[in-house]
């Protein structure tokens, strides 16, 4: 997955310009629906840092993640605080630390080898009760796009085949949006709410 960090690593600037101000209140409330206010939230692969700025806005203490070294200093100038730079596989969580775990359009570029590892380990720092909320491209197949970024695409049955794996998590929500970016029209997501259940 190299050269998709590479990609974030080279055009942080222009990826941040692109994304900061997309409006994600939709998806917002979807997930604040489950949460109790002020709880604390992961944003696993933070990009921007739009969606932690939001939720830290309404009250919530977020910690914000990114693999890209570039994209977290942009992320922690918009935040006020430091964006931790860390690959999803190195991630080393305190046990059941967060109420929530957003990870929107971040958990896409695991490969298919790898996605029930890191989920299991995400959901290891996630509370009994606590909600993790993850986001795709629809589809079921796994491609380099034209800037060099490895992409992991499912449907409802293919997560669900994923989830299996993944014990503590039940499927609460799963519904499909259109993207919010110019020129992307043809584009459609799958997004999951999981609840952590450790009985």
């Amino acid at each position: 997955m190299s050269n998709t960090l590479n990609y974030y690593n080279s055009y942080f600037d222009e990826y941040y310009d692109k994304t900061v101000c997309i409006d994600m209140i939709n998806l917002y409330d979807k997930f604040l629906r489950y949460m109790n206010y002020g709880g604390d939230i992961l944003d696993l692969g933070c990009g921007s840092g739009r969606d932690s700025f939001f939720f830290s806005k309404k009250g919530y203490n977020v910690t914000a993640i990114d693999g890209s070294e570039n994209l977290a200093r942009k992320a922690s100038k918009l935040l006020g605080k430091e964006v931790k730079v860390c690959k999803f596989k190195d991630l080393d969580l305190n046990k059941e630390q967060f109420d929530g775990v957003w990870a929107l359009a971040s958990l896409l570029h695991v490969s298919k080898d790898s996605i029930v590892d890191v989920i299991n380990n995400v959901s290891h720092g996630l509370k009994d009760g606590g909600v993790f909320y993850m986001s795709f491209k629809y589809g079921d197949i796994e491609y380099i796009d034209c800037n060099d970024r490895y992409f992991n695409c499912y449907t409802e049955d293919s997560f669900k085949d994923v989830l299996k794996e993944v014990k503590s998590l039940k499927i609460i929500e799963m519904y499909k949006t259109e993207d919010k970016m110019q020129n992307r029209d043809n584009l459609v997501w799958l997004n999951v709410l999981c609840m952590k259940n450790n009985n």
